[in-house]
């Protein structure tokens, strides 16, 4: 089995918290991260490759600190090197990966104050929209709003990052 990392969360972060406030995920090799990863088939190469990168980054498939080969990432991809350079660029601009030169590409970790002002922005924003929906939502609006925040609920209990964040999506 891969080893097990445990990861502590920040409830003031807005990060998602499993209920003991620790979530055990397993610390997958690039590669292995990879192999779980799809293109969604949406636009030029480059565009499908950086969001894929996104997706395993935010569900921790890819740790902060990790490195990203570029030759790892065309394999698993199945494409040349150059969409996968495009990807990195973006990535980096984005502040997801961090390119150093003559040494490589890594998962960037988290800024606690990018978190921070990020969280208090959706928590402005969240707040607002929760407002002007609360004036026009009907009955059948309430009901299907608490079903997703049961299968937020069930994801969280189930330690499931994913489906805690697809939820809502549904």
């Amino acid at each position: 089995g891969s080893p097990v990392r445990r990861l502590y969360f920040s409830v003031e972060l807005g990060i998602f918290m499993a209920p003991d406030n620790v979530c055990d995920i397993a610390v997958l090799s690039v590669p292995q991260a990879l192999a779980a990863a799809q293109l969604d088939d949406d636009g030029a190469l480059g565009g499908q490759i950086c969001r894929a990168l996104r997706r395993l980054a935010v569900e921790l498939m890819l740790l902060p600190n990790q490195f990203l080969s570029e030759n790892d990432v065309a394999d698993a991809f199945r494409v040349s090197r150059n969409p996968v350079r495009e990807a990195f660029i973006r990535l980096a601009d984005d502040g997801v990966v961090r390119i150093i030169p003559k040494s490589g590409t890594y998962v960037a970790a988290v800024d606690p104050g990018r978190a921070f002002e990020g969280f208090f922005i959706w928590n402005a924003l969240e707040s607002s929209c929760a407002a002007q929906v609360a004036e026009k939502c009907s009955l059948g609006d309430v009901r299907m709003l608490r079903e997703l925040v049961d299968r937020q609920k069930q994801a969280r209990d189930a330690r499931d990052v994913a489906a805690f964040h697809l939820a809502y999506s549904a």
